[in-house]
């Protein structure tokens, strides 16, 4: 193979606003700067008449067509189909077509896994185990899902998310207002009640306190009755904040909370590494991962909003413990940055196609790419 290595990226567009939105804009930026790569978008769905995009079936069955016609467009000209994909009927939708498309033309075929759902998934269909296996490399954000798919025999290599410090503002927080965030999707799995019952704990000892909710979601009508329900003051629910917008939001609060169930390797927790909030978060799936205990993270049990409430207050009552976790927390990140992880892309992508060699893990897979930025 002669010139760069053409990769066509198949994910959401930022129409979307998410982590995979929101990554795959992250890679196109910085594999830019890799010359022996050639990367291109295929986004997932395309704005509709506002007509036809209000009604839900008849929307994606349109983006649907949409989605096909262009991988029959777009695929023979690439070398790599790159395919973000989260769990459940997403990867039924976005991802089996993409696997099709790959096998017509001939075409190597990346899965970019980034839920952290997968388990229960894949314990529910075994189309899906047999499609990941199909496919010529899976790529998850975190070890933790590495480990899950290895239960199912599925080698993957992990290459984190990129949290992007060229836009990030940084602000170091010598004493802290009680003034917290949370920048999560309104889904019942990120257990947002779970959030707004510890800042209840939170208010009762420091009444100015201030909650800040970004994202939307199915159960924002819900966490709002829930609010008026439990009398809590100054919760604001300011809807979905713009990419480009996010580094101001987060420089709004001093003290980053999520209290989700599930989760993977959340971009919200890296995006305020860079921005110098402190972090309190649930012990679960891939956060461990990315977040030390007592080190870069207050880490707590899950669906305990007195544990989450008496980390919130433990960083309010000690300043110098919360700019020690902030500070470890940014040196921790650098492994996340644009350049390092579009170096690791670059290395991936030109084993994959047979311009690098590649040497096997004990495992039989591939040797993973990430390095843990904390455990």
């Amino acid at each position: 193979m002669t010139g760069p290595v053409r990769v066509l990226l198949v994910a959401p567009a930022l129409l979307i606003v998410g982590g995979q939105s929101v990554q795959a804009d992250r890679l196109i930026q910085f594999m830019e700067f890799q010359r022996e790569i050639q990367i291109s978008l295929l986004p997932l769905c395309n704005e509709l008449k506002s007509g036809i995009g209000s009604i839900r079936f008849l929307r994606t069955f349109i983006r649907s067509l949409q989605y096909w016609t262009k991988l029959l467009l777009m695929v023979p000209s690439c070398d790599i189909l790159h395919v973000f994909s989260a769990a459940h009927s997403a990867f039924m939708i976005w991802t089996l077509p993409a696997l099709a498309a790959a096998r017509l033309f001939k075409k190597k075929i990346v899965l970019h896994h980034h839920d952290g759902r997968a388990e229960s998934h894949l314990n529910k269909s075994s189309l899906a185990v047999w499609a990941l296996k199909a496919m010529d490399a899976v790529v998850v954000p975190s070890p933790f899902l590495q480990q899950i798919f290895l239960k199912f025999e599925i080698h993957a290599e992990a290459i984190g998310n990129i949290a992007d410090q060229t836009k990030a503002v940084y602000r170091r927080r010598r004493s802290l207002r009680p003034v917290l965030i949370h920048n999560r999707m309104m889904e019942r799995h990120y257990n947002i009640e779970c959030t707004l019952r510890a800042f209840g704990i939170v208010q009762q000892q420091y009444p100015n306190a201030v909650l800040l909710l970004a994202g939307d979601g199915p159960q924002r009508q819900e966490l709002e009755r829930l609010a008026i329900q439990l009398r809590l003051q100054s919760v604001y629910f300011v809807g979905v904040v713009p990419y480009c917008e996010m580094p101001a939001f987060l420089d709004r609060g001093d003290i980053y909370i999520t209290t989700t169930d599930v989760d993977n390797m959340p971009l919200s927790v890296l995006e305020s590494y860079v921005s110098g909030l402190p972090v309190v978060a649930t012990r679960v799936g891939g956060i461990p991962w990315i977040a030390e205990n007592e080190i870069t993270a207050l880490l707590v049990e899950p669906n305990s909003p007195q544990a989450a409430a008496d980390a919130v207050i433990r960083l309010l009552n000690d300043p110098a413990l919360a700019e020690s976790l902030a500070a470890n927390a940014l040196k921790s990140a650098h492994v996340y940055s644009g350049s390092h992880v579009a170096q690791q892309w670059t290395t991936f992508y030109l084993t994959l196609v047979g311009k690098l060699a590649v040497s096997p893990d004990k495992s039989g897979g591939r040797q993973g790419t990430m390095q843990a930025g904390a455990r």
